[in-house]
């Protein structure tokens, strides 16, 4: 099964196995050469969210926000859905990056409650989240149906539980 049709799959509503595992390091070597170091990327922001700091998960967040959102050319809109654009935010679902996306909302960076976390520390942290809230959005944005199957009760609990903060309410 190719891995387009494995994403067309699970944006209809059915079900494929992850193809992740079965990654070869040619095949890794062709989403980075063709999608701006999406594997890469995608593998360090994991790695720096294992490690449960703040600053790691932000250099990972800003290289997943120079990876699939800034423009492929000079003049292109950065909001403008390119198939090419679509393409690597529906690779980055598949190589589990919308999963790591998630786990802001769970210890150590999120809480079930956002309205317990620290006033001071979401403003001082109010960048990352923002980043990360703007990822969500876009990908979300792109791939309709993945809101369905990515967000669970709690998620959406501390979704609108977050918006008591002022500095990440308007994303």
């Amino acid at each position: 099964m190719s891995l387009h049709h494995c994403l067309k799959s699970r944006e209809l509503g059915g079900s494929s196995p992850s193809l992740t595992s079965h990654y070869t390091l040619k095949m890794n070597k062709t989403i980075d050469s063709s999608h701006n170091y999406l594997f890469t990327v995608v593998k360090e922001l994991k790695a720096s969210l294992d490690t449960g700091s703040y600053r790691s998960a932000e250099s990972g967040v800003k290289a997943l926000v120079n990876c699939l959102l800034n423009a492929n050319s000079p003049g292109e809109d950065v909001f403008l859905i390119t198939p090419q654009k679509r393409t690597e935010r529906e690779s980055f679902v598949e190589l589990g990056g919308m999963h790591q996306l998630m786990r802001f909302f769970r210890k150590p960076f999120g809480h079930t409650d956002a309205r317990l976390m620290e006033k001071t520390t979401m403003i001082e942290r109010g960048d990352l989240w923002n980043e990360v809230l703007v990822l969500m959005r876009e990908i979300c944005y792109t791939i309709p149906h993945l809101s369905e199957k990515i967000f669970s009760k709690d998620a959406i609990i501390f979704l609108f539980t977050l918006m008591s903060h002022a500095c990440v309410f308007e994303n």
